[in-house]
């Protein structure tokens, strides 16, 4: 079937980031506190800097790689559970998630922190361990 695709300036600039960013999970930090208290554990992935993460970081975190690197570690992040993918404020981690989804994972059990490590620090400052 053939068909036209009209282009707007918004297709060439978020097209296939937007379609793929529909293909995973995106979290509030208040959900994801409610889901843990029934017992919902995801992988904890932190994608900024290592400096970054020596400033603060989750207590609970399993991997810290940055965003761009994910990739080479795909062997140390399970894609049989769900995972947390968080930054600072949430872009990045979206970012994460995309590369993780070219790369097989399944974006059903892909989920985006809004607001990142800001949210986290703001909602349960005592899981923050400051550098």
């Amino acid at each position: 079937a053939w068909c036209m695709r009209v282009t707007r300036k918004s297709d060439i600039d978020e097209g296939e980031t937007s379609a793929l960013e529909a293909m995973f999970n995106s979290i509030s930090m208040t959900d994801f506190v409610e889901r843990r208290k029934t017992g919902w554990k995801p992988f904890l992935l932190d994608v900024r800097s290592e400096g970054e993460f020596q400033q603060a970081h989750v207590v609970s975190t399993d991997l810290q790689i940055t965003h761009e690197s994910v990739l080479s570690m795909v062997d140390s992040i399970p894609n049989d559970r769900d995972l947390l993918i968080f930054c600072r404020s949430g872009m990045r981690s979206q970012m994460a998630a995309m590369f993780l989804m070219r790369a097989g994972y399944d974006g059903s059990s892909l989920y985006n922190l809004e607001g990142g490590i800001i949210s986290w620090q703001s909602i349960a400052p005592e899981e923050i361990i400051s550098g």
